[in-house]
């Protein structure tokens, strides 16, 4: 969904005997969201003029057909918020629903008595369900710097909300190539209003790359989701579920409580403390705890000691998978390539996914193993291929399965993802 691409304008320095100009920009947005973007990149361009410039919400006008974002001069040479209300996003853990927007009274606000030098109004109308026109008049010279910011947070806040219906139109990879493509476009979207969308398009990511089956890369976007969205409720449980996949019981149970001491969910604080019992009974048990020295002494640079720690774990309690993974980093550690490449290939017998394929592939390279590796490559592209096939089939259906799962995972009800 393309924006019209139109300069937007504000005023700045110039006399107000300039000419108004009028700018309008057309996007693919429902008008609450269209007007937080604009109310907060006006209050990120004024901070001194929003008296209470710590408040989540950015501050604006409800009018009966839209919003109004109108910011004043005085003789004073002070700015000033003309506004009556306060509008901030709401986002939730679930990827396949798009950002929206709240708003409330705010009585600290209103207008402010004084001779007014200078003014620009940015005026939001809904035009057709979803659709939106924003118009910005300005009453001196353009503002470059705030009406290209103004422009990019709208063009951001579309590609987010294009996302989440890629998602659910259950198209895994072309939900990675737009939130790929629209990330790189926002290098210095780290901080400010435009954090919580470049979040959103990492959370779309992950449910993408759990669809592939690929566990670390959902991790690693998982990541980076929460270093911008922070404390979202649901991401915690949902990144402490991967981590507990992928055998990383502490970090996981750290999330697990937090996760448990946050939620405002009964049903998400249960399934949560019910995960930590399992990783601690998981902790306990003489294997994992045998298979978690090992991998410590092994980290430490005492091979011999971890084979002997994951030899009593095997005769304690087999996990063939786990097992395996840990002998084939014994055996990269002594070098023994060879080895690891057989391990690597038993490992995927039992755990077939994107993960495992990448550690044959691995292994075949690492013995020059050049037409074998790319048969490894291809295999991992075939099963590409079968996921491609599943989300033909859930598009039929119209509610992605991982969807499902994810929204039963909130709510308590899952027990075990999709595969």
């Amino acid at each position: 969904m393309a924006m019209v691409p139109v300069l937007l304008t504000a005023c700045s320095t110039m006399p107000t005997a300039a000419a108004p100009e009028t700018s309008v920009l057309a996007v693919a947005l429902p008008a609450p969201v269209a007007a937080w973007a604009c109310a907060e990149a006006c209050r990120m361009a004024f901070p001194a003029a929003d008296p209470l410039p710590a408040h989540r919400g950015a501050p604006l006008r409800s009018t009966a057909d839209g919003f109004l974002v109108r910011y004043v001069q005085f003789a004073s040479g002070h700015w000033r918020c003309d506004a009556d209300a306060r509008i901030w996003p709401v986002q939730t853990a679930d990827p396949t629903v798009a950002t929206s927007a709240r708003w409330e009274p705010a009585p600290e606000l209103g207008r402010s008595a004084g001779s007014e030098l200078r003014a620009f109004a940015c005026t939001i109308r809904a035009v057709a369900a979803g659709r939106t026109t924003v118009r910005c008049q300005d009453l001196a010279a353009a503002d470059p710097q705030l009406a290209n910011e103004i422009e990019r947070l709208l063009a951001l806040a579309t590609a987010e909300a294009r996302g989440a219906l890629l998602l659910r139109e259950g198209d895994p990879e072309q939900v990675l190539q737009h939130a790929a493509t629209t990330i790189a476009a926002h290098p210095l979207g780290s901080i400010g209003p435009r954090a919580p969308l470049l979040g959103r398009l990492h959370l779309q990511s992950a449910m993408a790359y759990r669809h592939r089956g690929d566990h670390a890369a959902e991790l690693r976007a998982l990541q980076q989701a929460r270093a911008t969205l922070g404390e979202l409720p649901g991401l915690d449980l949902w990144c402490a579920r991967v981590q507990a996949r992928s055998g990383q019981d502490q970090p996981a149970t750290a999330l697990l409580a937090v996760a448990a001491l946050r939620s405002d969910d009964p049903a998400a604080r249960g399934l949560a403390a019910r995960a930590i019992v399992e990783l601690a009974a998981r902790a306990a048990a003489p294997g994992p705890r045998l298979r978690a020295a090992a991998a410590t002494t092994l980290q430490a640079g005492d091979p011999g000691t971890a084979r002997q720690l994951l030899h009593r774990a095997q005769q304690a309690a087999p996990d063939p998978p786990a097992d395996l993974l840990l002998l084939q980093s014994l055996q990269l550690a002594t070098g023994d390539r060879r080895a690891a490449l057989e391990s690597a290939l038993l490992l995927r017998e039992y755990l077939p996914s994107a993960d495992s394929e990448r550690l044959v592939a691995q292994a075949f390279h690492a013995e020059g193993l050049a037409s074998f590796t790319d048969r490894a490559q291809q295999r991992a592209q075939d099963r590409h291929d079968g996921n491609a096939l599943l989300a033909a089939l859930l598009r039929a259906l119209q509610q992605p399965a991982p969807v499902r799962w994810l929204a039963a995972t909130l709510s308590g009800q899952a027990a075990a993802p999709p595969r």
